[in-house]
């Protein structure tokens, strides 16, 4: 017998459903972690997206000293 088996035998209630508390949460991080890891990687491409490039100012300030 496995020590793991035995201690699912001998637990008391109170024990086993702190367990499934504790079991429950790590799932429900598991699923933020899912839900999260994309939506931060897409909020983060559409603010690259709405930010102009940095070097437009340098390009407009050329383009106006190489502009007689």
């Amino acid at each position: 017998m496995k020590i793991e088996d035995w201690y699912k035998m001998t637990e008391r209630p109170e024990e086993r459903e702190l367990r499934r508390k504790l079991r429950r949460a790590a799932i429900a991080e598991w699923i933020g972690l899912v839900v999260l890891a994309p939506l931060s990687i897409l909020f983060f491409w559409m603010l690259l997206a709405a930010t102009p490039p940095q070097s437009s100012a340098i390009n407009d300030l050329e383009a106006e000293e190489a502009a007689p």
